[in-house]
């Protein structure tokens, strides 16, 4: 199930390009080099979060539930304070989309998209550090359907902003509900779960 939820957000990016192809090449060019900073955002937090993984499940396998609590609280904070990075770059899209094109059209599109996800990222950072978490305490189904949802959500989402307004700024804002619906309901888990075994 954990690597079925790596693949699922894979298989969302692809959907997602396939759908804004009705915009034009450009649209998915410009998505394709954007994305770049959000895949980026991955390996960086994953390097963090195979501490937080290992720390979290050898304080739950000692019973020390508070501890595990501790560091995954820790980790999120830290996983987000990370992604408060990605947000600064996305805020200035157009230098980001610069090493990849000089093409103005796709330059625009690809700031916008950048814009519109700024605030997210912090929500992936935290997200993932949950996610891994998640795993040290031995929990995988829940996030496992909370990515499927999410696939789900975005598609979905981008879909039918595409199909009612035509417009790239309503399509970019659902994919970025969706992940941020993603990153809460995953924290929300996380401290339900914490609950349930009693270490509050």
């Amino acid at each position: 199930m954990s690597a079925a939820s790596a693949t699922l957000f894979q298989i969302t990016t692809f959907f997602v390009a396939g759908l804004l192809s009705v915009l034009g090449s450009s649209a998915v060019a410009a998505y394709g080099a954007a994305n770049r900073l959000e895949m980026l955002q991955y390996p960086i937090t994953f390097a963090f979060g195979s501490a937080v993984i290992t720390m979290v499940a050898t304080a739950a396998g000692a019973r020390d539930f508070e501890r595990a609590r501790r560091v995954a609280w820790t980790g999120a904070a830290v996983a987000g304070a990370i992604g408060l990075l990605f947000t600064a770059v996305a805020l200035f899209g157009g230098r980001w989309m610069g090493l990849f094109t000089t093409d103005p059209a796709i330059r625009e599109m690809g700031a916008l998209y950048l814009l519109c996800q700024a605030a997210v990222f912090p929500f992936t950072g935290a997200r993932l550090a949950c996610y891994f978490a998640c795993l040290g305490l031995g929990f995988v189904s829940g996030p496992f359907v909370l990515a499927t949802v999410r696939l789900i959500l975005i598609v979905a989402g981008c879909w039918l902003a595409l199909s009612l307004t035509g417009n790239a700024v309503v399509a970019f804002a659902a994919i970025a509900i969706g992940i941020a619906f993603f990153g809460v309901s995953l924290l929300i888990m996380m401290r339900a779960w914490f609950g349930r075994i009693g270490a509050g």
